[in-house]
């Protein structure tokens, strides 16, 4: 038997029915069960009438004194009017559907960075023309080039250091080595002071082309040095590889191997490091690393204290009793001891269009990197004025940017990976050989190989800003500088108040 239903269901459902019955909303209901009809279609424009109108609408707007009221139903089309004309809808990416999409977006981004950029100072498709690659192990020439005579000169002293090495230890290649993997991202517990307006006597000493020969003078050590990593040494076949590097406060307060006083601490790159001792165990290397001054005053570097391989930052400590190398009995000697100048450094990225100053170790001479040159047979007579003129370059911060190449922005939560900043090819203070025919010319790029590692600092204050890692080259923006910014060399230090942090 079937049951009956009671008077209470039979309610329920008629009321249900009567609910269903009343749309929410007459006027955007499309439900035809419902009885609302929907809207039509939208008509799409013929292709030929598209230009036409788009025209129209361009003209009336250029004509028209006052957009409110008259265009508000068009906006949608100014919007993608709008888009068309400055190209921002052909920009446009659509958003991945999935993990897998995210990934080929993220691998696409990355080939067309790596083939749009090139970093670092080394540039394999340049002619004859333009200086050598002096950050990769080479062999050295016997020409007069200024280059060529600082490594003849680090080369001998190398030599003298080898045969006496009882008397003057230099950290060697292998030991190098396997530093940069034991002490990657290793934390210091000192603190590095914050100078971003350091006081008078504590500026960075700079120089320039209408520098006068008391300014020339006064700035003989400026505390930046070359590191020259020898390799293969006593085989009358030696290979260097160059770059620059910068003293900061600290020296005195770490102490290695058991030393009561460490020398100076040296920031600069990795890369060059990197490719200097690659493979230095399994090649059983007989090389060392050495470090000079602005006057010729060598300090054999002491160890390898730590480096940020993400940041390409490297920080060195040098022995604390420097040599000096004579070429007339082709020994060296302990020099003078003096304590190397340091450089301040600010923890506070600097704004766009700051005038910055760009070192070059061996100046920026009209006759840089031509054999043969009245120059060059002067490159070591570190207090000629001509040298000494022509040691930094003027530029200006053009922005930052991420770790993966995009615009990044100050005083934001932004990742300020890169410092780019280009020539000021035509500024006074910058080295003749740096105009822009010049360069033309000798097909030199900006900053030159043996840059990386050097010190950028802020004309103004006088504080270091950040640490030079080479050029970029890009088919849309040109050429320009790229350096690490000041603030990463903090990550070597403890916090202030903090002690070691990790």
């Amino acid at each position: 038997m079937r049951p009956r239903l009671g008077c209470c269901a039979v309610g329920s459902r008629h009321n249900i029915t009567r609910s269903l019955a009343m749309p929410v909303n007459p006027k955007t209901s499309v439900d035809h069960v419902l009885g609302f009809v929907p809207p039509d279609p939208p008509v799409e424009m013929s292709q030929d009438a598209k230009p036409a109108d788009d025209v129209e609408l361009l003209k009336q707007l250029l004509n028209a004194k006052n957009f409110k009221g008259k265009f508000e139903g068009d906006r949608a089309r100014i919007e993608k009017l709008r888009g068309d004309i400055t190209g921002s809808s052909r920009r446009s990416t659509s958003l991945p559907t999935s993990s897998n999409s995210i990934v080929q977006v993220l691998e696409n981004a990355r080939l067309r960075v790596a083939s749009e950029q090139e970093l670092y100072s080394s540039d394999k498709n340049l002619d004859s023309m333009s200086r050598p690659d002096i950050e990769e192990p080479h062999p050295v020439d016997n020409s007069e080039r200024p280059t060529s005579v600082m490594e003849r000169y680090v080369i001998s002293t190398a030599r003298a250091m080898h045969q006496k090495a009882s008397m003057y230890s230099a950290t060697t290649l292998i030991q190098l080595e396997k530093a940069l993997s034991d002490n990657a991202n290793e934390q210091l517990s000192i603190e590095l002071p914050y100078e971003s307006m350091p006081k008078a006597e504590r500026r960075t000493l700079l120089t320039s082309a209408t520098s006068t020969d008391q300014d020339v003078a006064a700035a003989k050590d400026d505390g930046v040095v070359l590191l020259c990593f020898v390799d293969e040494i006593g085989s009358d076949n030696e290979r260097v590889s160059m770059c620059t590097g910068f003293a900061v406060p600290g020296g005195d307060q770490v102490s290695t191997n058991g030393s009561k006083q460490g020398g100076a601490l040296i920031v600069s790159c990795v890369h060059t490091l990197e490719n200097a001792t690659l493979h230095a165990e399994q090649r059983n290397s007989r090389g060392l690393a050495l470090a000079m001054t602005r006057q010729g005053t060598i300090y054999p570097v002491q160890t390898l204290l730590s480096n940020l391989p993400d940041a390409d930052l490297s920080l060195l400590q040098l022995a604390d009793t420097p040599i000096k190398f004579d070429p007339e009995t082709n020994s060296i000697h302990p020099a003078e001891a003096s304590a190397l100048r340091t450089l301040p450094v600010s923890p506070y990225p600097a704004v766009s269009s700051t005038d910055l100053a760009i070192s070059s170790f061996g100046g920026w001479l009209p006759s840089n990197g031509e054999p043969g040159s009245a120059q060059a047979s002067q490159a070591l007579t570190f207090t000629n004025p001509e040298i000494s003129r022509n040691r930094w370059a003027r530029a200006r911060l053009i922005g930052y940017k991420d770790a993966i190449g995009r615009v990044a922005e100050t005083g934001t939560y932004d990742d300020l990976a890169q410092l780019c900043f280009k020539l000021r090819e035509d500024a006074p203070e910058t080295p003749k050989a740096l105009h822009r025919a010049n360069l033309m010319r000798s097909m030199t790029n900006f900053p030159v190989p043996g840059s990386s590692g050097g010190p950028v600092v802020d004309v103004e204050s006088g504080s270091v800003v950040g640490v030079v890692r080479g050029h970029r080259t890009s088919q849309v923006d040109g050429s320009w500088g790229d350096a690490v910014p000041a603030e990463k060399i903090y990550e070597f230090f403890a916090l202030p108040g903090f002690g070691k942090h990790r």
